[in-house]
């Protein structure tokens, strides 16, 4: 295993290796002397050219509009195509536990599925606290989503 010593002196020594491997690449890439690049500075640029990835200048070009016409090979498949607005939206409750739920009975729930069902169609219920409760209008949809843990 060694001392922490050691493993200070191994890790010092991996540095050291990668330092001179890192040095030995630029040395190689480096522009000879006397050039002018090589007078003006000692920066090397590796790889290509900058693209400005990440920059407000990276897509300087234009916005072009899609052209339905490149890619519907057929016209007026979708009723729905061309409307801005949902003609008739749906409104419900995805996520319902009932007493049958361990989370929700044992914070006290006491309608089974049955009752809440009833409930989300707008039938009047006894709520968990004992009054008669009823929805201003019956929901379109629910989905009563019970589990035994």
């Amino acid at each position: 295993m060694g001392t922490q010593r050691d493993r200070c002196h191994a890790h010092e020594a991996t540095h050291r290796d990668w330092d001179s491997v890192a040095r030995r690449r630029l040395r190689r890439a480096a522009v000879p002397p006397g050039t002018p690049a090589a007078e003006s500075s000692q920066a090397v640029q590796l790889g290509g050219p900058p693209s400005g990835a990440g920059t407000l200048n990276a897509d300087g070009g234009e916005i072009q509009p899609a052209d339905p016409s490149k890619f519907y090979k057929e016209p007026g498949y979708s009723p729905y195509a061309g409307r801005r607005y949902p003609e008739r939206p749906y409104f419900g409750d995805e996520h319902v536990h009932t007493a049958w739920s361990v989370d929700a009975g044992g914070s006290g729930a006491t309608l089974g599925p049955e009752e809440a069902t009833r409930f989300a169609r707008g039938e009047e219920v006894t709520s968990t606290s004992g009054q008669p409760v009823k929805l201003g209008q019956p929901l379109d949809w629910v989905a009563i989503t019970d589990h035994p843990t």
